[in-house]
């Protein structure tokens, strides 16, 4: 579920993956999964959405992540993203006009000039949680990262969550806990709440 996410945010229009045992584990119990019997029954029923074994396709594309540089994104769009390593883009980089309208207006809000090294962009906000809403996975990568560091003082830590989960998955310490190890050292921090 997070790739097919993922792959909206990488600027694909469609994110589609046949689930797998790990999916219907994931689902089973959950608060809007279908319960007992039904459940089985569903799970019968997605086994059939996997691609037909002789399905041809437009185009096959490998990747491996072991060499995939860290994305980041330039503009206003998670399809406006580009790998550390590259450059803004310059709206002529965009083949239609539409596409160069959009680049230059996301360059003007951002405040970013064209060719400009990714990595040479401070970074004043950092986003924790997901589009889905931030899970307790979520927030449990974040707070291993971000044990025993130190963010700069010109940063905003935006923290995204689903209130009504994690008030079941968490304890107000252990939460309180957590929000105390973001805010080292002073960062500035905004929660958010998506309620129910």
């Amino acid at each position: 579920m997070t790739i097919c996410n993922m792959a909206i945010e990488a600027g694909a229009r469609a994110g589609l993956i046949a689930p797998d045992e790990t999916t219907f584990t994931y689902l089973k119990e959950r608060e809007y999964a279908p319960k007992g019997e039904a459940f089985e029954q569903a799970v019968e029923q997605w086994k059939l959405l996997a691609s037909d074994a002789d399905a041809t396709y437009d185009a096959v594309i490998d990747f491996d992540l072991n060499v995939l540089e860290p994305q980041v994104t330039w503009g206003t769009s998670p399809s406006m993203g580009a790998s550390i390593n590259d450059c803004v883009p310059y709206p002529s980089d965009f083949s239609t006009s539409d596409e160069q309208n959009s680049c230059q207006k996301a360059l003007d809000y951002m405040g970013l000039e064209s060719g400009t090294p990714m990595d040479a962009i401070p970074i004043d906000v950092v986003f924790i949680g997901s589009c889905t809403n931030g899970r307790i996975e979520d927030l449990r990568a974040a707070a291993t990262v971000a044990k025993g560091r130190k963010v700069n003082q010109n940063v905003t830590a935006l923290v995204v969550l689903d209130r009504k989960k994690l008030s079941l998955q968490l304890k107000l310490k252990a939460w309180t806990k957590f929000l105390l190890m973001l805010v080292f050292n002073g960062v500035n921090l905004a929660v958010a709440c998506v309620l129910p």
